[in-house]
Protein backbone atom coordinates (compact mmCIF):
# COMPACT_ATOMS: atom_id res chain seq x y z
CA UNK A 1 0.00 0.00 0.00
CA UNK A 2 1.32 3.45 -0.92
CA UNK A 3 2.10 5.80 1.88
CA UNK A 4 -0.09 8.94 2.03
CA UNK A 5 1.90 12.13 1.95
CA UNK A 6 0.74 15.42 3.34
CA UNK A 7 0.72 18.29 0.85
CA UNK A 8 3.52 20.79 1.30
CA UNK A 9 3.14 24.51 0.88
CA UNK A 10 5.68 27.17 0.05
CA UNK A 11 5.15 29.39 3.09
CA UNK A 12 7.31 32.21 1.74
CA UNK A 13 5.19 32.40 -1.42
CA UNK A 14 2.00 32.43 0.64
CA UNK A 15 3.28 35.39 2.67
CA UNK A 16 3.62 37.49 -0.48
CA UNK A 17 -0.04 37.07 -1.48
CA UNK A 18 -2.21 39.98 -0.38
CA UNK A 19 -5.94 39.81 0.20
CA UNK A 20 -6.60 43.13 -1.49
CA UNK A 21 -5.60 43.81 -5.08
CA UNK A 22 -3.64 47.01 -5.68
CA UNK A 23 -4.71 49.85 -8.00
CA UNK A 24 -2.13 50.12 -10.81
CA UNK A 25 -2.57 53.91 -11.03
CA UNK A 26 -2.36 54.99 -7.39
CA UNK A 27 -1.07 51.93 -5.52
CA UNK A 28 -4.10 52.04 -3.21
CA UNK A 29 -6.11 48.90 -2.52
CA UNK A 30 -9.06 48.30 -4.82
CA UNK A 31 -12.34 46.83 -3.70
CA UNK A 32 -15.37 45.26 -5.31
CA UNK A 33 -18.12 47.89 -5.30
CA UNK A 34 -21.27 49.02 -7.07
CA UNK A 35 -21.36 52.59 -8.35
CA UNK A 36 -23.99 54.49 -10.31
CA UNK A 37 -23.29 54.90 -14.01
CA UNK A 38 -25.19 57.12 -16.43
CA UNK A 39 -25.33 56.46 -20.17
CA UNK A 40 -26.64 59.18 -22.49
CA UNK A 41 -27.73 58.71 -26.11
CA UNK A 42 -29.63 61.27 -28.20
CA UNK A 43 -30.63 63.37 -25.16
CA UNK A 44 -31.98 60.30 -23.32
CA UNK A 45 -30.21 59.17 -20.14
CA UNK A 46 -30.39 56.01 -18.09
CA UNK A 47 -28.68 55.49 -14.73
CA UNK A 48 -27.93 52.03 -13.37
CA UNK A 49 -25.66 50.41 -10.79
CA UNK A 50 -22.38 49.23 -12.31
CA UNK A 51 -20.50 46.55 -10.36
CA UNK A 52 -16.73 46.45 -10.67
CA UNK A 53 -13.35 46.80 -8.99
CA UNK A 54 -12.87 50.41 -7.87
CA UNK A 55 -10.04 52.42 -6.31
CA UNK A 56 -11.07 54.65 -3.42
CA UNK A 57 -10.01 57.92 -5.09
CA UNK A 58 -10.47 56.97 -8.73
CA UNK A 59 -13.52 58.11 -10.66
CA UNK A 60 -13.62 55.03 -12.86
CA UNK A 61 -13.12 51.41 -12.06
CA UNK A 62 -10.25 49.30 -13.29
CA UNK A 63 -12.48 47.08 -15.42
CA UNK A 64 -14.96 49.69 -16.65
CA UNK A 65 -14.06 49.15 -20.32
CA UNK A 66 -14.62 45.40 -20.10
CA UNK A 67 -17.78 45.93 -18.04
CA UNK A 68 -19.16 48.26 -20.70
CA UNK A 69 -18.36 45.69 -23.37
CA UNK A 70 -20.41 43.16 -21.42
CA UNK A 71 -23.30 45.63 -21.13
CA UNK A 72 -23.13 46.16 -24.89
CA UNK A 73 -23.06 42.43 -25.58
CA UNK A 74 -26.07 41.86 -23.34
CA UNK A 75 -27.97 44.73 -24.98
CA UNK A 76 -27.22 43.30 -28.43
CA UNK A 77 -28.37 39.85 -27.29
CA UNK A 78 -31.60 41.28 -25.88
CA UNK A 79 -32.26 43.17 -29.12
CA UNK A 80 -31.77 40.02 -31.22
CA UNK A 81 -34.12 38.08 -28.92
CA UNK A 82 -36.77 40.79 -29.33
CA UNK A 83 -36.38 40.64 -33.12
CA UNK A 84 -36.71 36.85 -33.14
CA UNK A 85 -39.82 36.94 -30.94
CA UNK A 86 -41.39 39.67 -33.05
CA UNK A 87 -40.71 37.74 -36.26
CA UNK A 88 -42.17 34.54 -34.78
CA UNK A 89 -45.24 36.42 -33.51
CA UNK A 90 -45.86 38.02 -36.90
CA UNK A 91 -45.51 34.64 -38.64
CA UNK A 92 -48.00 33.08 -36.21
CA UNK A 93 -50.45 35.95 -36.79
CA UNK A 94 -50.19 35.57 -40.58
CA UNK A 95 -50.78 31.81 -40.20
CA UNK A 96 -53.98 32.60 -38.26
CA UNK A 97 -55.08 34.88 -41.09
CA UNK A 98 -54.57 38.19 -39.32
CA UNK A 99 -54.02 41.11 -41.70
CA UNK A 100 -50.63 42.69 -41.04
CA UNK A 101 -50.34 46.35 -41.86
CA UNK A 102 -52.62 49.32 -42.25
CA UNK A 103 -56.38 48.80 -42.15
CA UNK A 104 -57.83 48.24 -45.62
CA UNK A 105 -59.58 51.25 -47.10
CA UNK A 106 -61.86 49.29 -49.47
CA UNK A 107 -63.69 46.02 -48.96
CA UNK A 108 -63.20 43.11 -51.37
CA UNK A 109 -66.58 43.90 -52.99
CA UNK A 110 -65.61 47.54 -53.59
CA UNK A 111 -62.29 46.49 -55.15
CA UNK A 112 -64.05 44.01 -57.46
CA UNK A 113 -66.60 46.69 -58.46
CA UNK A 114 -63.82 49.24 -59.18
CA UNK A 115 -61.91 46.74 -61.34
CA UNK A 116 -65.07 45.92 -63.26
CA UNK A 117 -65.73 49.63 -63.95
CA UNK A 118 -62.14 50.20 -65.11
CA UNK A 119 -62.33 47.14 -67.41
CA UNK A 120 -65.52 48.62 -68.91
CA UNK A 121 -63.58 51.72 -69.89
CA UNK A 122 -64.28 54.08 -67.00
CA UNK A 123 -61.56 56.59 -66.13
CA UNK A 124 -59.61 55.29 -63.06
CA UNK A 125 -59.64 58.78 -61.48
CA UNK A 126 -63.44 58.95 -61.77
CA UNK A 127 -63.76 55.45 -60.28
CA UNK A 128 -61.49 56.45 -57.38
CA UNK A 129 -63.54 59.58 -56.67
CA UNK A 130 -66.81 57.61 -56.70
CA UNK A 131 -65.49 55.24 -54.04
Amino acid sequence: MAEKRKPTYDLEALKTITDNPICPETGDPIRRDVRPMTLTYKDESITFDQPGWYCDQADEGILVGKDLQMVGILAELERSLIQERTKAGRAAAVARGVWMGRKRFLSAQQVAHARKLIEQGEDPDDVAESL
